[in-house]
């Protein structure tokens, strides 16, 4: 028969001391020795928080205005855009040290009624950049080529309704001529209609002279005022905000109270 047997070891590890520590009693790492009783400490630096906050905004508007003649040609164009772009920066820094970090007393927190010392300050950076731009000029318009067709027709249809011999002479600016002829389709189109009015201006149906009838073509459009105008504005602001907090010397332990014990952990075997 085997009986068990247990045996119970204390483990003389000491606990890891802590990064950051409240206002009490710190434990010590091992291989130091406790704070005398009736004493406390803190260390240098209890806390500290850092935020960096970053806003950005962008806005656009564009809009376009036409005025128009009273036979609906354009008169004017205008058009406006408006670029906006915000950007700023936040900093925040909070700091709380101890007093033996910086060498002071219980009696420097007295006129505080021993509250711990708080100390903040800031600075603000703004920069604005604004730009504005305009522009005008006068647009020379060409007109299409169902517009020069249509002019051509109407002054045929004209010269045709009337009685007598005809001599027609057709004459076309360099737009118009441009227009026409650029298209193929048009260009032959062009060739037949001449072709005609060379035929009528050698028909003589009438004794007496001929009527003289010259068509004039043109391919010039009416202008039009172009007015652009456009305003850019890049603002960025900058802020740093610092904390610094100060907590008054720990408040000694009463006399004969000593720190607490660090906890023991037990480590158990069985055979």
């Amino acid at each position: 028969m085997v009986l068990p047997t247990q045996l119970t070891f204390p483990n003389r590890a000491a606990a890891a001391a802590p990064l950051i520590d409240t206002p009490a009693a710190i434990r010590q790492p091992a291989g130091q020795s406790h704070p005398a009783p009736g004493t406390a400490s803190l260390s240098s630096l209890a806390a500290f928080s850092y935020q960096n906050q970053l806003t950005e905004l962008s806005l656009s508007a564009h809009k376009t205005d036409l005025v128009y003649r009273k036979d609906n040609s354009l008169l004017l164009k205008a058009t406006s855009r408006f670029d906006v772009t915000l950007k700023a920066q936040n900093t925040q820094l909070d700091l709380v040290v101890t007093a033996d970090r910086l060498g002071l007393t219980q009696a420097d927190f007295d006129a505080l009624g021993g509250k711990p010392i708080e100390i903040r300050f800031s600075f603000s950076e703004m920069n604005a950049q604004i730009e504005f731009h305009s522009e005008t000029r006068v647009v020379k318009k060409t007109r299409t080529v169902q517009e020069i067709l249509q002019d051509l027709t109407e002054a045929l249809t004209d010269i045709f309704s009337r009685r007598g011999d005809k001599s027609i002479a057709v004459l076309m600016d360099e737009e118009a001529f441009g227009v026409l002829t650029g298209d193929p389709k048009i260009a032959g189109l062009l060739d037949e209609v001449f072709a005609l009015i060379e035929v009528i201006n050698h028909l003589k149906l009438e004794e007496g002279q001929r009527d003289l009838y010259a068509i004039l073509l043109s391919g010039k459009g009416k202008p039009y005022i172009d007015h652009q105008e456009s305003t850019t504005a890049n603002i960025e602001s900058h802020t740093e905000s610092v904390s610094l907090t100060i907590l008054p010397p720990a408040e000694p332990l009463p006399a004969g109270e000593a720190p607490l014990p660090e906890p023991q952990e037990s480590k158990e075997e069985s055979l």
